[in-house]
């Protein structure tokens, strides 16, 4: 129902021109109801929830508008309205801090939910502590208290009844998966390794399980491989589907994965999961002939097997790029939170049990591959068989003998190149096998 004022001016406006909607709001509670009167461009402009009731209709129609709602919360929220202008601020607590989160979410006032939501990130402990449920509260609104949080605000807070704790957990692990969706960044499962990585990352850590190339500057390199079947969404819902593991694990278990640094010590790009895994070997090299061994595990200095080159024992990875600091800091400190290291091993076995099933033959035992070195020979049958129906041709009898046998001639270079690259690649294998023998 709509209703004009008779007297008086606002900001020069006379009142009377000015539409006046009139709500009817009914507290079941208390079993009561009141009539609140509000301008109707405000009303609009500020509860966007009242756009569907008046912004098609005619500003000389009569409507009537009911709203169940708290009237002490209402009645604080038309206050607020008003006063917004003028920087006031409405008088937020921790007994009222809900129902006015609820009634702003509901009535679509999404300015007063944002000072709900930093009000509520400033003392979260002692909102968690408060006797009031919280069930009431929207999903959308939960993503943006999460989103006003620190991880480590999160993971010191205590919620036994969980009541919310969880719920914001979950909302910054299901951000970062968001974040790499959004920038078209895949997260695959290695095959090999079991580590998470993201596809087609060039500046992520390599795989030490799977087979290994022989790089052009000698180097030996190993590549992650998707995992068949593995899908984050899945492993997501697992998880939300196991009590035993919390969310804080998986938030640095994906996190920890996917941040990748270069170690000074082993000179290799590493992930934060990785922290602790820097081999190396505390013994020095001795010569023991015919060759070269370390004191400390008898391990030769050459050997097929990259696994113990790298060293037999490990100690904390030292990053190059200090802008990392912080993050490797923040790792560090949740690593030292009771059983974090083991709700993540827990993580990463959930992670690789989806997928295809593993076999036996997977696993790439860090075998070298120095096919990367040569070329593989390509029979030229085709050319030498071009050649002589060339030879047959009209065409050809009518050219001299000498362009015959200098065509012949190129033929036989071809093929005798051919069988030297076999033969090249033949021995390289079987240096590769002598080898093998002789670190075993």
């Amino acid at each position: 129902m709509k209703d004009n004022a008779k007297n008086g001016t606002v900001n020069g406006v006379a009142v009377s021109s000015i539409p006046i909607v009139v709500i009817h709001v009914i507290d079941e509670y208390r079993q009561s109801s009141k009539i609140f009167k509000c301008q109707r461009e405000l009303l609009l402009t500020e509860m966007k929830y009242f756009q569907a009731y008046l912004s098609g209709a005619n500003e000389h129609d009569e409507i009537e508008i009911s709203v169940h709602c708290d009237v002490k919360i209402f009645a604080l929220l038309i206050k607020y309205m008003r006063n917004r202008g003028r920087g006031l601020k409405p008088h937020i607590t921790l007994k009222n801090i809900v129902s006015i989160l609820v009634a702003s979410e509901f009535l679509q006032m999404e300015e007063l939910v944002q000072e709900c939501v930093s009000y509520i990130s400033s003392c979260m402990q002692d909102f968690i502590n408060h006797r009031v449920s919280l069930s009431g509260l929207l999903d959308s609104t939960i993503t943006k208290i999460a989103e006003s949080c620190t991880i480590e605000q999160l993971q010191l807070l205590y919620d036994p009844q969980d009541k919310i704790l969880s719920k914001l957990q979950q909302k910054k692990v299901e951000a970062i998966v968001s974040d790499l969706q959004t920038r078209e960044r895949h997260l695959e499962l290695c095959m090999y390794c079991g580590l998470l990585f993201l596809k087609d990352d060039r500046n992520g850590a390599g795989c030490f399980e799977s087979k290994f190339y022989i790089g052009v500057h000698g180097e030996l390199i190993g590549h992650h491989e998707a995992k068949a079947g593995w899908q984050v969404e899945t492993f997501l819902q697992e998880v939300k589907a196991d009590n035993n593991i919390s969310w804080i694990a998986v938030f640095w278990y994906i996190l920890g994965s996917i941040e990748y640094y270069r170690c000074t010590g082993c000179k290799r790009e590493c992930s934060l999961r990785e922290l602790q895994d820097c081999a190396y070997h505390p013994g020095d090299i001795i010569d023991d002939r015919p060759v070269y061994k370390y004191s400390c595990c008898g391990v030769p200095i050459f050997s097929a097997d990259e696994n113990l080159i790298r060293g037999c024992q490990t100690t904390t990875h030292t990053m190059i790029h200090c802008d990392r600091r912080p993050i490797v800091n923040s790792f560090l400190n949740s690593m030292s939170l009771p059983n974090m290291w083991a709700q993540i091993s827990a993580c990463e076995s959930m992670a690789r049990m989806q997928g295809s099933a593993w076999t036996s033959d997977v696993k790439g035992g860090s075998r070298i591959d120095a096919s990367s070195l040569f070329h593989l020979p390509h029979p030229r049958k085709s050319l030498a068989n071009t050649a002589i129906c060339n030879l047959s041709s009209k065409n050809c009898f009518n050219e001299s003998k000498s362009d015959i046998k200098g065509y012949r001639r190129q033929c036989e270079v071809l093929q005798l190149q051919e069988k030297d690259c076999v033969h090249f690649f033949n021995i390289t294998h079987q240096l590769l096998n002598q080898r093998k023998k002789a670190t075993n």
